[in-house]
C-alpha cells in the first residue's frame, strides 16, 4: 500500500535535494491538465487580441525655432533688476518650457475644448477599414440626440478627459539632435493626423501669444517708470529694454512657427502600430504554459501531503 502510494505520488523534495526524475514523472502525470490550461489561454489570448481594435500613430517631428534665450550681456541684467525687472527667469529654455505645456492638464483641457473633440476622443472604440467610418460606443454617447447617456453624471469629467488625452499621447525628445516627436495613437488614422497637426500649431499660437502678452506688460511697466525718472543713464537702459520687448512682439508676429519648427509634418498613417496580436497570445500562452506547470506541481505537493498525514492517522 505505501510503495502503490509513493509510486503515484513521488516525493520531489528529499534531504533538502530537488529530484529532477521525479518533477518530470509529476508532469508527464499531469500532461493532459498542462495541455489544457495551457490551451484555454491560448484560445482566450486569440479571443482577447481579435477583439482589440487597431491603433493607428502619427508623428510630427519638430525641432526648436530658437535656442534658448538668454539675458544680453551682465550689466544689462544688473541695470535691469535695479528698475525691478527679473531677466534671469529668461534663462530658461522655452523648448523645455512649451514640452512641459503640451502636457500639461491646462493646455490640454483648452485645446480639446477649443477643437471640440471631447466627443471622438472619449466615444471612438474603433474604426471600421471598410466603409472608413469610426466606430463609436453608444453605450455612453447618443449621436442622434446629441448627448451623453452617462447616468452618475451629465458628461465625462475634465480629469477623465485629460487622462483619456494622456493615453493617446507621446511626447518624445531625442537628447543628443534635439529633434522632438509629438504622436497621437489613436483608432481613426484621420483624425490621429489631424490632432497631432493642431498640437503643433497650438503650441506655437500659445507660446506666442503668451510671450507677446508678457512682452506688452514688460513695455507697459517699463514706460511708466521711464516717465518717472530724469537719470539719464536709466532712461538709457529703459529705453534699451523697451527695445528689446518690442523686438521680441516683433519677432512672435512674423514668425509662424514661433517656438517649434516642423521637419517632419504628421501623416495619415496606413499600418497600424499596435495591437501586437501575435505577441500577446505568444506571451499569453507562455505564461498559461508556466501556470499549468506550477498548478500541477502545487496538486502534486498538496496531495501528498494528504497522503502523509492520512497515513500517520
Amino acid at each position: 500500500m505505501t510503495s502503490n502510494t509513493q509510486d503515484k505520488f513521488p516525493v520531489i523534495v528529499t534531504n533538502d535535494e530537488v529530484d529532477l526524475v521525479a518533477i518530470i514523472q509529476v508532469l508527464w502525470h499531469g500532461k493532459w491538465l498542462i495541455m489544457g490550461i495551457t490551451l484555454f489561454f491560448a484560445i482566450a489570448s486569440i479571443v482577447y487580441a481579435l477583439n482589440l481594435p487597431n491603433i493607428y500613430q502619427s508623428t510630427a517631428l519638430i525641432a526648436p525655432a530658437e535656442s534658448s534665450s538668454q539675458p544680453k550681456g551682465g550689466q544689462l541684467q544688473g541695470l535691469a533688476s535695479i528698475a525691478g525687472l527679473d531677466l534671469s527667469a529668461a534663462r530658461i529654455d522655452k523648448k523645455d518650457i512649451a514640452v512641459a505645456t503640451i502636457r500639461s492638464h491646462r493646455f490640454i483641457k483648452d485645446f480639446i475644448d477649443r477643437k471640440k473633440i471631447m466627443v471622438p476622443l472619449m466615444t471612438i472604440i474603433d474604426w471600421d477599414q471598410t466603409t472608413n467610418t469610426p466606430i463609436f460606443d453608444e453605450n455612453i454617447y447618443d449621436r442622434e440626440a446629441n448627448k451623453w447617456t452617462l447616468t452618475d453624471k451629465p458628461k465625462p469629467s475634465d480629469i477623465a478627459v485629460y487622462e483619456k488625452f494622456k493615453t493617446i499621447l507621446t511626447v518624445s525628445e531625442d537628447m543628443e539632435t534635439g529633434f522632438i516627436e509629438i504622436s497621437i495613437n489613436f483608432p481613426v488614422p484621420e483624425l490621429a493626423q489631424t490632432w497631432a497637426t493642431w498640437l503643433v500649431e497650438d503650441i506655437n499660437q500659445y507660446t506666442r501669444n503668451k510671450d507677446i502678452n508678457q512682452s506688452n506688460a514688460s513695455i507697459e511697466y517699463l514706460q511708466k517708470q521711464l516717465d518717472r525718472t530724469q537719470i539719464a543713464d536709466i532712461r538709457t537702459i529703459f529705453y534699451s529694454l523697451i527695445k528689446q520687448e518690442t523686438q521680441k512682439i516683433l519677432l512672435a508676429e512674423t514668425r509662424e512657427e514661433y517656438i517649434f519648427e516642423t521637419i517632419d509634418p504628421p501623416v495619415k498613417p496606413e499600418i497600424k502600430t499596435a495591437p501586437k496580436r501575435a505577441l500577446i497570445v505568444i506571451i499569453s500562452t507562455m505564461l498559461g504554459g508556466l501556470f499549468s506547470l506550477f498548478a500541477v506541481l502545487v496538486r502534486h505537493v498538496s496531495k501528498n501531503a494528504s497522503n502523509s498525514l492520512a497515513q500517520r492517522e
